[in-house]
């Protein structure tokens, strides 16, 4: 038996090195800016304010597919009054998307749904659901997955690109919902009415639709000291549940989760024990040669 018909077989690594992300730098929110949605159920119409610098830039009212014309008639004649295909395609998205603007509100993926013309099962993450807002290609679609009855994440999904020069984090948007966010902060499940008075919010509700979403942005602002309180450096968009709390201190002291050590260790001793078989052969087929 000859060389020529000798095979070596060894172990490859087909996981290589673990993905480094230190130097990947995700878009972020325009903190500057933030677009408040507020829904009236009964009457099937919606309630928009954008903050800038604090201060109410545009307030309008948003009507659907199945708003009424006599719940159209009796809303406030001193605001404008936008479809649902214009104010999807002049306000939510140049704002919430191309402006970077924060969107809050409360329940938010009711109010994403009624926006929506179609729905889908999301393909990238199980369980989820992508909602279709416009026909036009360049309008991404937006993600929902439900985690649980208290909280959820919220996304854009990615547009197609025919050319991309640079590799470059596509951003996904900055979606808070004053539910969610009371759930991370205190562990409790709150209904509007409940989670204004806890928070000591100084708007009453009342009949007005305009004055429910001052309601959510003010919740909002309440929501947030509490959470500066935490001394965290972390976007309010990525917490969904108590437990992130306690996480983020752990990667704030540099404690590596256990499940992130067991795979560097896993990755290690299969390159070791790689390296040893590739050896072992090179070693029998020197001696077999002699």
């Amino acid at each position: 038996m000859s060389l020529d018909s000798v095979f070596l077989r060894c172990f490859a690594d087909s996981h290589g090195t673990p993905y480094d992300d230190t130097f990947k730098i995700e878009p972020k929110p325009n903190d500057s800016i933030h677009l408040v949605l507020g829904y009236d159920r009964k009457s099937d119409y919606g309630t928009c304010i954008i903050w800038i610098n604090q201060k109410i830039s545009k307030s309008l009212f948003f009507c659907t597919d199945n708003t009424k014309q006599s719940a159209i008639k009796k809303l406030d004649s001193r605001f404008p009054i936008y479809s649902r295909r214009e104010f999807v395609e002049k306000i939510f998205f140049p704002y919430v998307q191309k402006a970077r603007a924060k969107c809050i509100g409360f329940e938010l993926p009711y109010i994403i749904s009624r926006l929506a013309t179609h729905t889908t099962e999301s393909r990238r993450h199980p369980n989820g659901f992508s909602f279709t807002l416009s026909d036009k290609a360049k309008i991404p679609h937006i993600v929902i997955k439900n985690i649980d009855s208290k909280s959820q994440f919220i996304e854009f999904n990615k547009t197609f690109r025919k050319k991309i020069k640079d590799n470059i984090p596509y951003y996904r948007g900055c979606f808070v919902d004053c539910k969610t966010l009371g759930f991370v902060l205190t562990n409790n499940s709150y209904d509007l009415e409940s989670i204004i008075s806890d928070f000591d919010v100084p708007i009453v509700l009342d009949e007005s639709p305009i004055n429910y979403a001052l309601a959510v942005y003010s919740l909002y602002r309440q929501l947030m000291n509490r959470f500066k309180m935490f001394c965290l450096d972390k976007l309010e968009n990525k917490l969904f549940s108590p437990a992130t709390i306690g996480k983020s201190y752990l990667e704030k002291i540099g404690i590596i989760p256990f499940l992130k050590q067991e795979y560097h260790r896993y990755t290690k001793h299969k390159l070791e024990h790689g390296n040893l078989l590739i050896l072992f052969t090179i070693f029998f087929l020197i001696k077999y040669k002699k």
